[in-house]
């Protein structure tokens, strides 16, 4: 696995995805630092609900948000599901090094969990109202990954497109 720098981001192979290894950190209408700390976005990056991540993943040709079938060959290159969230964390051998950006919850608009636990926006939309994410929480080797409220307030990477 091995990072090499792009014009935005950093990029790392993994198996034969090239992944974006940071999260992407533009501004787009709506978008949110967590808590409303400016000191958090430069950190972490804002944090993006469904609707927002596929604007922003329009602004990178080349690259796209994951599917959720690329997520499946992430996790199973990693060693399944029990494993795979020890290997996408900062110092895990896959050179991902997910930032624990916290989340924005759609209901209160509140922020939970900044530097113990961060998701990130796939493609692939459940229905109206869901959309798929994995996260990783500071207290588990394993990755998490299933739709949810399309409202949240995640991070994004980005997958190269072949």
């Amino acid at each position: 696995m091995v990072a090499k720098q792009n014009v935005e981001f950093t990029t790392v192979k993994i198996g034969n995805q090239t992944w974006s290894a940071q999260n992407i950190s533009i501004p787009i209408k709506g978008s949110v630092c967590y808590e409303n700390n400016p000191g958090n976005c430069k950190t972490f990056g804002p944090l993006y609900t469904y609707v927002q991540a596929l604007d922003v993943e329009k602004k990178f040709p080349g690259w796209r948000l994951p599917t959720k079938e690329d997520v499946d060959t992430l996790i199973a290159f990693l060693g399944g599901q029990d494993k795979a969230g020890k290997e996408l964390k900062p110092g895990g051998s896959s050179g991902f090094n997910a930032l624990l950006a916290g989340y924005r919850e759609p209901q209160n608009g509140k922020y939970y969990r900044i530097n113990e636990q961060t998701g990130f926006w796939t493609s692939f939309a459940e229905n109206a109202k869901t959309a798929w994410k994995f996260y990783l929480a500071i207290e588990e080797d394993n990755v998490n990954f299933h739709p949810v409220y399309k409202g949240y307030g995640d991070s994004i990477r980005l997958i190269k497109i072949k």
